[in-house]
């Protein structure tokens, strides 16, 4: 919400402003991956990536699970997971991820 950006910054902070703001970016950084695809961006996903180097159980659109760990992400944005030795490039829309069980 607005209230916690104002509260972090100290100052009043348009609502409209900030949404101008963050829009403009978003349309660069869109531009910029439609013209280079994913590579520009990775070093900066895996560093604020939750999961990255953890346990994950990837769950199959088949139902079928294996439990790996997310060794990072390929240049085109395919999860990179380890699994039985192996690594295994992973697409979006093929697996959910969940934290694994402890």
């Amino acid at each position: 919400p607005a209230a916690a950006v104002n509260a972090v910054l100290k100052a009043p902070v348009s609502r409209n402003a900030l949404l101008a703001a963050l829009l403009t970016d978003l349309v660069q950084m869109l531009d910029r991956f439609q013209a280079d695809g994913f590579r520009p961006f990775k070093a900066e996903w895996i560093a604020a990536h939750a999961l990255h180097q953890k346990p994950v159980r990837v769950l199959n659109g088949d139902a079928s699970a294996l439990d790996a760990v997310v060794r990072g992400v390929a240049d085109d944005g395919a999860l990179v997971v380890m699994h039985q030795e192996r690594e295994i490039a992973l697409n979006s829309g093929e697996v959910t991820l969940r934290g694994a069980a402890k």
